[in-house]
């Protein structure tokens, strides 16, 4: 099967998800590994828009900076994450170690 035919129903999905930060991290995600991380990018942010109280896309997002080696921007977004949650402060520890 096609990555292109993988994504395009991933979009899908997530088009009738709604606005659930799950949703938007995970369809990140979903760019991000089939390489269009600006689309990543740009949901994630989308994603924030719609529900910025919620840490599930922060973590996702600072996953992929980090694994990208973008440690500034994965610690930022752990910043918001221990601001946001304090139950997810180890992500914190990630970018700075």
């Amino acid at each position: 099967m096609s990555p292109c035919f993988v994504v395009a129903e991933a979009e899908k999905v997530f088009k009738a998800g709604g606005q659930w930060s799950r949703c938007y991290a995970m369809h990140g995600d979903v760019l991000a590994q089939s390489g269009d991380a600006a689309g990543a990018r740009r949901v994630w942010a989308e994603g924030l828009r719609a529900v910025p109280d919620l840490p599930m896309i922060y973590l996702h997002r600072g996953i992929f900076e980090m694994n990208t080696g973008d440690y500034a921007a994965a610690q930022a977004d752990s910043g918001g994450r221990v601001r946001l949650d304090r139950d997810w402060r180890w992500i914190s520890g990630i970018a700075a170690g």
